[in-house]
């Protein structure tokens, strides 16, 4: 699922498609919930090939070694990252770009909703299930949907699927 389909929002739509669910967008509602994303892990200096320390081959660019496995490269937001930038970007490229593709289709009648809590750097990594780390997912997933945007889009979801 994460190399080619960490979000899968498109294909629940293909398959309403291909098994005659759905014959128009109009006749869909998704509703999509994300796990939380951390921002600051969208690359770094993606667009101008500069950070505060990136190791640089002789035209300015990393390396291959540098982009999938460095370990002391860093964020967006300056903290250093241990998993390399290219699997950070596999990760959250995918989901980020099926958000964008189901937001173009709301303009021809699809119902889409995304709720996406933002996490901190501290709770982002995959392996860390620690207690600690668990409650605080818990309580950032409470706090999001006990917001003012996390009540918006809840009801907004509700009065969907209500049809209204």
């Amino acid at each position: 699922g994460g190399m080619m389909s960490n979000d899968p929002a498109v294909w629940g739509i293909t398959e309403a498609f291909r098994t005659g669910i759905a014959q128009d967008l109009k006749d869909i509602i998704v509703i999509s919930i994300g796990t939380g994303m951390y921002p600051g892990m969208a690359g770094i200096g993606i667009h101008n090939n500069t950070c505060w320390d990136c190791p640089t081959t002789a035209n300015g660019n990393w390396g291959l070694y540098e982009w999938v496995l460095a370990d002391d490269l860093k964020n967006l937001e300056g903290q250093e990252e241990s998993s390399g930038v290219m699997i950070d970007i596999i990760l959250d490229a995918l989901q980020m770009a099926t958000d964008a593709q189901l937001q173009a289709l709301q303009k021809s009648g699809l119902t889409y909703f995304r709720l996406e809590p933002t996490l901190a750097m501290s709770q982002s990594d995959m392996d860390n299930i620690t207690p600690a780390n668990i409650q605080s997912l818990i309580d950032t997933t409470r706090s999001y949907l006990s917001s003012v945007d996390g009540q918006a889009t809840l009801s907004q979801v509700v009065a969907a699927l209500k049809g209204n």
